[in-house]
C-alpha cells in the first residue's frame, strides 16, 4: 500500500507552458521534507501544457487534472484540494521558481508553530534582486498590498518570521484538513483577493498567517493572470472582499486613525497621486486629517492639481509645515533610498493598518 505523501503541491496552469516546466525543474531539484505529489490543474490549455506529462515520464509524483474550461483560481484549487491526498496542501503559481530550500523551509516553519496555520514564502521579482512580496499588509488606502516591494532581497527588516496580515496564494502552504475545515478558497472571487480572504479565516479560527522569510522563491508576477482576467473583475472581487471583512477594517482604520491623533499627527501630504494617493487623501478627509496636497518624483506631474489638490516635486522644502508624509504606493520601500536623498524620509508613513 502506497504511504500518503507529506505535501500534495497543486499547480495551477492555463498555456504557457515554459513556466510550468521551469516551475518543474525548480521542485524536481528542491529539497523537500518527504515525499510529494505534484497536482497539475490543467484550466483548458490549448498549448503544450496538455501532454506536458509525456515530458516527465519517471515522475511518479506528477498527477494532471484537465478542466474543460478555464475556472478559476479558487475553483479550480478548491477541486484539487478535495483530490489531494497530503498532510499539507501547498498552493504554487506556475510561474514561481521555487528555491532550492523553500519548501522545506515552509514545512519546517509549519510543524515548529505546532498549531495549526497559513504560511507564505518571500517572493521575488525574476533576478532574485529584490522584494516582490514578504506578507500582505491592510493599507490605510483600502486595498490589501504586497509588503516590501521593491526593497532589497537582503534588507534585514524582512529577514525575520512574523505573523502578517495575509500571504499570497502564489506560494501557501497550509494543512489540508486545515484548508477543508475553513472552506478552501471562497469562490465567489475571480483572480483576486480570494488569498487574502482564505488568511482572514484562518486568522478568525484561531490560526496564525506566517511570513517565513528562508522560504525564498521566484515570481513572475501575473504572467499567465494578466491574459485571464476580465475587465471589471478586480473592481468586483474588492466589492465582495469590503462586504465580507468591512467591520473588520474599519475598525483596524480606526486604531491606526488613533495612532495618528496620539501621535498629534493633523497636516498631512500624500506621496503619490494615483488611485492608492487619491484614496488615501478621502479616507484622511474623511476621518477629519488635513491634506494639503500631493508629493511625486514624477516629474510630469509637478504643478498640475488631481483630486482638487496640487502636486508638488517631492522634497523638504515642499513637505515643510506639515506633521507627515503618507506614502500612497505599495512602492514606498522601492522610493525609500529617494526619500532620504530628499530629507523627507523620517517624516514619510507607510500606512500599514494593525494586525489587532
Amino acid at each position: 500500500m502506497a504511504s500518503r505523501p507529506l505535501i500534495s503541491v497543486i499547480v495551477l496552469a492555463h498555456n504557457k507552458v515554459h513556466y510550468t516546466r521551469a516551475c518543474f525543474g525548480s521542485i524536481l531539484s528542491a529539497k523537500l521534507p518527504g515525499e510529494i505529489e505534484v497536482i497539475l490543474v490543467d484550466n483548458a490549455s490549448t498549448d503544450e501544457t496538455r501532454h506536458i506529462e509525456a515530458d516527465y515520464p519517471h515522475w511518479a509524483a506528477l498527477k494532471v487534472l484537465r478542466n474543460s474550461e478555464n475556472l478559476s483560481f479558487s475553483i479550480a484549487n478548491n477541486i484539487a484540494a478535495n483530490q489531494a491526498s497530503g498532510k499539507y496542501i501547498l498552493l504554487l503559481n506556475n510561474d514561481v521558481v521555487v528555491g532550492q530550500d523553500a519548501i522545506f523551509e515552509m514545512w519546517k516553519a509549519l510543524e515548529e508553530h505546532g498549531n495549526p496555520a497559513v504560511v507564505g514564502a518571500k517572493l521575488l521579482w525574476p533576478g532574485g534582486k529584490t522584494i516582490q512580496h514578504a506578507g500582505i499588509s491592510q493599507m490605510l488606502w483600502g486595498l490589501a498590498s504586497n509588503y516590501g516591494v521593491g526593497a532589497k532581497a537582503g534588507d534585514m527588516r524582512f529577514c525575520e518570521k512574523r505573523e502578517t496580515f495575509a500571504v499570497t496564494g502564489a506560494m501557501l502552504l497550509a494543512g489540508r484538513d486545515d484548508y477543508l475545515r475553513i472552506g478552501g478558497l471562497d469562490e465567489r472571487y475571480s483572480w483576486g483577493y480570494e488569498d487574502v480572504d482564505f488568511c482572514l479565516k484562518a486568522r478568525d479560527e484561531g490560526m496564525k498567517v506566517l511570513y517565513i522569510p528562508d522560504a525564498v522563491s521566484e515570481h513572475h508576477e501575473s504572467a499567465t493572470l494578466k491574459t485571464w482576467r476580465v475587465a471589471g473583475a478586480m473592481e468586483a472581487n474588492y466589492a465582495v472582499y469590503r462586504k465580507l471583512w468591512g467591520a473588520n477594517l474599519d475598525r483596524l482604520e480606526s486604531l491606526y486613525m488613533e495612532s495618528l491623533r496620539s501621535r498629534r499627527i493633523r497636516r498631512i501630504k500624500i506621496l503619490g497621486a494615483g488611485s492608492a494617493g487619491k484614496n488615501l487623501k478621502t479616507v484622511l478627509t474623511r476621518n477629519g486629517f488635513e491634506v494639503i496636497g500631493f508629493v511625486s518624483f514624477n516629474e510630469n506631474e509637478w504643478g498640475s492639481v488631481i483630486d482638487g489638490l496640487p502636486v508638488a516635486q517631492a522634497n523638504a522644502s515642499d513637505c515643510a509645515g506639515v506633521d507627515a508624509v503618507m506614502a500612497g504606493t505599495q512602492f514606498f520601500f522601492q522610493l525609500e533610498s529617494m526619500l532620504k536623498e530628499v530629507g523627507i524620509l523620517d517624516k514619510t508613513l507607510f500606512p500599514e493598518l494593525p494586525l489587532e
